[in-house]
């Protein structure tokens, strides 16, 4: 499964987690068969390492005015003004703050639709004007374990492309200098044509 699978909604229950199954004229709501209910295609993204995280606490007034107008101007500028893209974020943005969603729901939410380096930039402005302590922590520490296994991941990347970068060096066939090669191969003729035998 490639990594881009891991950041999209099942497709089969549309996100949902629940999908429709008919029993002769009735039709329940059974939890969906592809991502167990979650919602997402892979389940990999809930694995995240337990963190410690520092609460960054709330702003009010004219900071808090600052920091929504800044949420406002990012969201429509990622969205290009359209508006109901931008209504269905903070539409999200409400349930979680009602707690219809969880953290890493609305946190992978911000993945699919910013990116990762996108959710990096929103998750600590959002955070500073969740006035609920326990749901502003619960996404700091999504965004802290989710920054902390990118950072891993990176790591293992670049020694995994050094380790190739070795292997192909010590496995390369020896190309020797020119000078070496100037050693070896006798100099060219000259450009005098040699006479004919008779």
């Amino acid at each position: 499964m490639s990594s881009l699978d891991q950041h999209r909604f099942c497709r089969k229950c549309e996100g949902a987690g629940q999908t429709k199954e008919t029993v002769e004229y009735r039709v329940n709501d059974v939890v969906c068969s592809d991502c167990g209910g979650d919602g997402w295609i892979d389940n990999h993204r809930g694995k995240i390492a337990p963190v410690e995280v520092f609460d960054c606490g709330v702003v009010d007034g004219d900071a808090e005015v600052q920091v929504q107008k800044w949420i406002m101007a990012y969201v429509s500028k990622k969205f290009k003004n359209d508006e109901q893209k931008v209504g269905a974020f903070f539409r999200f943005a409400r349930a979680y703050g009602r707690q219809q969603c969880d953290a890493k729901e609305f946190y992978f939410y911000m993945q699919d639709v910013f990116t990762k380096n996108g959710a990096a930039e929103l998750t600590p402005k959002l955070a500073l004007i969740m006035k609920q302590t326990e749901l502003r922590m619960e996404l700091l520490k999504v965004h802290q374990g989710m920054t902390k296994r990118a950072t891993k991941e990176k790591k293992t990347l670049a020694e995994l492309q050094k380790n190739i970068f070795q292997h192909e060096q010590e496995n390369t066939t020896y190309l020797p200098s020119a000078d070496e090669v100037a050693e070896v191969v006798p100099p060219p003729l000259s450009n005098e044509t040699p006479p004919l035998i008779a």
